[in-house]
């Protein structure tokens, strides 16, 4: 991204106060795609949390405990799909919104 604003920058195209918006946009993508990594590895560690709970003789007894209470399955699933979804709008929108400033601008 910086390699493209930098040729923009020297073939003319780009002014000088586009690099705000290039900065921001560069920033916006930075944090989401570390956000997205630390919410999927959670998800990662709540899962094998979980697994190592529930093997051998924990998973008899929650099978008791389940049937007798009806308690809530196992969340980690739905969680590391939720923290995967971050991943592919910081690869579109960022870019889009930079598109967007460099063509209004």
């Amino acid at each position: 991204m910086l390699v493209v604003a930098s040729v923009a920058r020297y073939s003319g195209v780009v002014r000088i106060d586009t690099w705000v918006a290039v900065a921001i946009v560069a920033a916006l993508f930075m944090l989401m795609v570390t956000l997205a990594g630390l919410m999927l590895g959670g998800a990662v560690v709540a899962r094998r949390r979980t697994q190592a709970l529930i093997q051998g003789r924990l998973a008899e007894l929650w099978e008791v405990v389940r049937s007798a209470l009806d308690l809530p399955e196992d969340a980690s699933k739905t969680f590391a799909v939720i923290s995967v979804l971050p991943i592919p709008v910081a690869f579109i929108v960022p870019p889009a919104v930079g598109t967007v400033i460099f063509i209004v601008l």
